[in-house]
């Protein structure tokens, strides 16, 4: 496979490469998606809606801390790769302000581990190897960064699936072998967040020899702190809930609103794919395919959620256990939440990509307020159910606040964003077939060698 020079900038794509890179991307969001509820009802059937909770308990921590302490440069980073950036000057100078970070997060491990753990020590030594493990963390974004800035999919895809993968055999594995529990667990969600980082090592070669640019650390600043806030209000509102709620409720109502969260993002699974794909058409100037990735991204999640509200009272305690039959109302209302979501992720990469860090900043920071106001008053008294109110409200803000900023930017009608046209829904059509031809070419080519 050849691989263009690490400094040039990628060529631009047509339709059909942006296509067919959404696809691939949707593929590998689906496959992960399987696995989870592959391994999803394994947890639950084996540690019970308290134990499952725990483990929740060490996940939106460590999954929002990298956010929380990258202050935004990642989206720097992957802004500049594409346009061509030094992969050296970057990862030296950015690089550099993530080790000076990560030392930080190393010395307030333990603090706030004790916090997050309410005193189950399971939980608080998991994140104390966490935290302890920020700087890999933090390095590792700005490694994947650069690999989604240079459109180096295979690295973006493998970073993707590789601890979906290893998190799957060792669920089953420890299933089968009737030991999967807490600790257990909790040591699955280490690793597969370590191992994100093995298949973006190769940027590595690629940066030597490292380069301290002050220039760059200051533009990093510039347009990260922005885009940080954007990040830290985007994360409040969808992770946010479950960290205030290991204080705020019981592990059980913790445990019930993890698994409705993780069947509710199912419709999440085609637009979490658009994000990376778009950056860089973007950043080269393509605005015209914002409004056909808005609308058919929010059809599809329409379709997908009416279909996930009317199988839900079936599927989540058929999956998960009886145990978690109280989820579903949660799982109705995030449904619901998840298509406004949908839309926001597509219109946030787009204007990110524009280079208006502030504009999407401030659609985030206005459901700021929705998120933990509400949380505070709406988790005490009805625990899962509130806090997924609280993201339907939150999300739908969001959402209309970033309508509102592209239609300016892009110069955009408000039909074309949230309604699809004949011709878009046409050509999807034609690159779907298309796919499923390639699919099954090569499945026929298997099956015959």
């Amino acid at each position: 496979m050849s691989v263009e020079p690490a400094d040039a900038a990628p060529s631009a794509s047509g339709p059909l490469r942006l296509g067919s890179i959404v696809a691939r991307l949707t593929s590998v969001n689906a496959l992960v998606m399987a696995f989870g509820l592959l391994t999803g009802p394994l947890l639950a059937r084996s540690l019970g809606p308290s134990g499952r909770g725990a483990v929740a308990a060490v996940a939106a921590p460590l999954a929002l801390a990298p956010y929380v302490l990258g202050i935004g440069l990642v989206t720097f980073v992957v802004r500049e790769s594409a346009r061509g950036r030094s992969t050296g000057e970057l990862l030296g100078s950015v690089g550099l302000i993530y080790c000076v970070i990560g030392l930080i997060a190393v010395v307030l491990a333990h603090p706030a581990a004790v916090y997050f753990a309410q005193g189950r020590a399971p939980v608080r030594v998991a994140l104390l190897i966490g935290f302890y493990s920020m700087p890999i963390f933090l390095i590792g974004m700005l490694l994947l960064a650069i690999a989604n800035g240079r459109q180096r999919w295979t690295m973006v895809i493998s970073a993707r699936i590789v601890p979906a993968i290893i998190g799957l055999v060792a669920t089953v594995a420890l299933y089968v072998l009737g030991v999967l529990n807490v600790n257990e667990a909790v040591a699955i969600v280490l690793v597969s967040n370590l191992i994100t980082i093995v298949p973006t090592l190769a940027v590595l070669k690629e940066a030597l020899p490292l380069k301290v640019s002050g220039s760059v650390i200051r533009e990093s600043f510039r347009f990260g702190l922005p885009s940080w806030l954007w990040q830290i209000s985007l994360l409040t509102n969808g992770r946010l809930d479950q960290v205030l709620m290991v204080t705020l409720t019981t592990s059980s109502q913790l445990g019930l609103y993890a698994v409705a969260v993780s069947l509710a993002g199912v419709s999440n699974v085609f637009s979490s794919a658009l994000g990376p794909a778009l950056l860089p058409r973007v950043t080269r100037g393509d605005t015209a395919v914002v409004a056909r990735a808005s609308s058919i991204t929010l059809a599809i999640s329409v379709l997908m959620n009416i279909g996930l509200v009317i199988a839900c009272p079936v599927i989540l305690p058929l999956l998960f256990g009886a145990s978690f039959r109280d989820a579903v109302p949660m799982a109705w209302i995030l449904a619901a939440a998840a298509i406004p979501n949908t839309g926001t992720q597509v219109l946030t990469a787009s204007l990110l990509s524009a280079g208006r860090p502030r504009l999407v900043a401030v659609g985030e920071l206005t459901a700021v307020g929705i998120t933990v106001g509400g949380l505070l008053f709406l988790v005490g008294p009805l625990g899962g159910v509130g806090a997924a109110l609280v993201s339907l409200a939150a999300y739908s803000v969001t959402f209309a606040i970033l309508v509102v900023g592209a239609m300016r930017e892009f110069r955009l009608p408000l039909r074309g964003l949230i309604v699809p046209t004949r011709s878009d829904l046409l050509a999807q059509g034609m690159l779907v077939r298309s796919l499923l031809r390639r699919i099954m070419r090569r499945h026929s080519g298997a099956s015959a060698a």
